[in-house]
């Protein structure tokens, strides 16, 4: 329905999800071994791009959840749907650390570090997956495919 195709993490290092058909744009999904991923992104022939690191496989599906979400709202002519983008927008029971010397920002939840993105664009990124990771499966389906839409609460 999003328009991916899934292959799983055989022979590779990396499950990956791709545009079907085509192939022109894909996500790795790459495990350290102890419990946090790395999701990388690459388009048509360009290599990898760091994307998102997460110390849950759950924190990585929200943030899909996310991109395949407006890729159904796209392929059904809804319109984009708004989210939160700003430090100040953060979901209930988040923070977002000052960026570290290599320019990563920490989405930390009220326990401990939820996930890492990188630069100005990583804030945006930490905020919209901090409403991701607050709303339930049903909630998220109902935003992203409801015709008015509403950002995630």
């Amino acid at each position: 329905m999003a328009g991916y195709g899934f292959t799983p993490a055989g022979s590779s290092d990396a499950a990956i999800f791709w545009t079907n058909p085509g192939g022109e744009i894909r996500f790795y999904i790459r495990s350290d071994g102890e419990d946090s991923f790395t999701l990388s992104v690459a388009e048509r022939s360009l290599p990898e791009q760091f994307e998102l690191y997460a110390t849950s496989l759950r924190t990585i599906e929200r943030y899909l959840f996310g991109v395949f979400g407006a890729s159904v709202r796209a392929k059904r002519g809804l319109a984009r749907l708004k989210f939160a983008a700003g430090e100040e927008q953060l979901a209930p029971g988040y923070s977002i650390d000052e960026p570290d010397a290599d320019g990563y920002v920490s989405l930390r939840n009220s326990e401990d570090l939820v996930a890492k993105a990188r630069g100005r664009i990583g804030v945006a990124v930490l905020v919209k997956l901090s409403h991701l990771l607050s709303g339930s499966v049903q909630d998220l389906l109902a935003t992203f495919e409801g015709p008015a839409g509403s950002p995630a609460r």
